[in-house]
C-alpha cells in the first residue's frame, strides 16, 4: 500500500516485458508474502475501478474505454456490482485515467 494505484502493477510489468520479447519463467516458490490486510480483496470497488482505469489507459490506451465497460458488464453478470453502480464505477475509472495521465505529464 501507499502507491497511487494500488493495483496492476505486476501486470503492466508482464506486459512491458512481453512486448520487448523477454522470456518469464515461473519459480515454485514464495518469493514475497503479503499480509491479508494489505490484499486487494479488501479495497473497495471505488479504488479498484480507479486503478483499473489507470491500468487500462497505460497499457491499451486506444481501447481503455472498451476494457472498463467489459469489465462493468462481466461484474454484473457475476452480480459483483448491480446496474445501478455502473455510472459510479465509470467515473472512478475515468478519474484513475485521468489522475495516470497528469502523473505521466509530470514525469
Amino acid at each position: 500500500m501507499g502507491g497511487k494505484f494500488e493495483l496492476g502493477e505486476e501486470n503492466s510489468i508482464l506486459l512491458d516485458l512481453d512486448k520487448e520479447n523477454i522470456t518469464v519463467g515461473f519459480v515454485p516458490k514464495v518469493l514475497c508474502y503479503h499480509d491479508e490486510k494489505y490484499s486487494s480483496i479488501n479495497l473497495s470497488k471505488q479504488t479498484v475501478y480507479y486503478s483499473s482505469g489507470a491500468f487500462y489507459y497505460r497499457n491499451f490506451s486506444s481501447t481503455y474505454q472498451f476494457w472498463i465497460l467489459l469489465k462493468l458488464f462481466f461484474e454484473i453478470k457475476q452480480r459483483k456490482i448491480s446496474f445501478f453502480d455502473i455510472s459510479n464505477l465509470y467515473k472512478q475509472a475515468i478519474l484513475g485515467k485521468n489522475d495516470y495521465k497528469k502523473i505521466c505529464n509530470r514525469l
